[in-house]
């Protein structure tokens, strides 16, 4: 590039010139900037939707742990009725052979005398 004070052209011209020369370099200065600007923007927006992409996993894994945990509950809930219904069968069962064990009790003494008296 020739140099400004070229005679050629009119010193308003060479400042036109000059200052679209300095605006080119601000311009490309500020390009580069930008454009690493938008990386760093790109890398972050990336980060966060991996980190957005995580916390919305753990919470699905949560909210299906909990469910998991509801059904356990539930399941152990059933349980304890039934094991609460089988203790007062057994109760019960347990009763009907102490009768029968009277019972039998019984019977034999009146064999034993029936025996005696024949």
């Amino acid at each position: 590039m020739e140099s400004p004070n070229n005679a050629e052209f009119p010193q308003d011209v060479i400042a036109v010139r000059q200052r679209l020369f300095s605006l080119q370099k601000q311009l490309k200065i500020r390009e580069d900037y930008f454009i690493l600007v938008r990386w760093d923007l790109r890398r972050l927006v990336e980060k966060t939707h991996m980190f957005k992409w995580t916390d919305r996993s753990v919470v699905e894994e949560i909210e299906d742990f909990q469910e998991l945990v509801d059904v356990l509950l539930i399941d152990n809930s059933q349980f304890q009725n039934s094991l609460t219904a089988c203790e007062t069968m057994l109760k019960r069962q347990e009763s009907r052979i102490e009768e029968m064990e009277d019972v039998i009790g019984r019977c034999e003494e009146k064999t034993i005398e029936c025996i005696r008296e024949l």
